[in-house]
């Protein structure tokens, strides 16, 4: 059995968009999209390239993958691997939910995924535990987001959570770095 780190996110977050914060943080290449217009605007949205999900892992039903490939840049050097792909197991019922959370992921108590974690908690809510063997369940915590902010349907809302991704920064070089005092691998 390894060292984990548990990152927990709201229940209102949704797969697709926590990939994207994902991808975002870890400097993927964003691809601007334009549809027809829609309540008078043109629709717009974005994708990250190199992200992408499968659902169904036989034996584990109630999970799904989330894989970061061809990483590049600062996010390859946290590598603690090397690898330029990454993924991580997305619990949509974890055993152990806090009462704060009812997502999970739980990758290995890296750099890389310590502030691919912190990104998400900052950017969700949610909290991250950076070890999930020592004496401590919680070592970055931030108040979950309303339903309005991680999970709009339309409309204003939702152009408004395109527009904090937009926003979002890769983790630099400095940050990965910053969390090797906090990982075990």
């Amino acid at each position: 059995m390894g060292v984990d780190c548990c990152i927990r996110l709201p229940h209102n977050v949704r797969i697709r968009d926590v990939a994207k914060v994902m991808g975002i943080l870890a400097g993927q290449k964003i691809s601007e999209r334009e549809d027809a217009k829609t309540y008078g605007k043109p629709f717009k949205w974005f994708e990250v390239e190199g992200v992408e999900l499968e659902s169904g892992v036989k034996g584990l039903e109630c999970c799904a993958t989330i894989y970061l490939k061809n990483l590049t840049g600062a996010a390859l050097a946290a590598r603690s691997d090397n690898g330029e792909n990454a993924h991580v197991l997305f619990h949509f019922e974890p055993s152990d939910p806090t009462p704060s959370a009812g997502r999970l992921l739980m990758p290995r108590s890296t750099n890389f995924w310590i502030a691919i974690g912190i990104g998400l908690v900052k950017f969700f809510g949610g909290e991250i535990d950076y070890n999930d063997c020592d004496n401590s369940d919680c070592d970055f915590k931030r108040r979950a987001k309303s339903n309005e902010q991680n999970c709009p349907e339309s409309d204003e809302p939702w152009y408004n959570m395109q527009a904090r991704m937009r926003k979002l920064k890769p983790i630099t070089k400095e940050e990965f770095s910053d969390c090797k005092q906090f990982a075990s691998y």
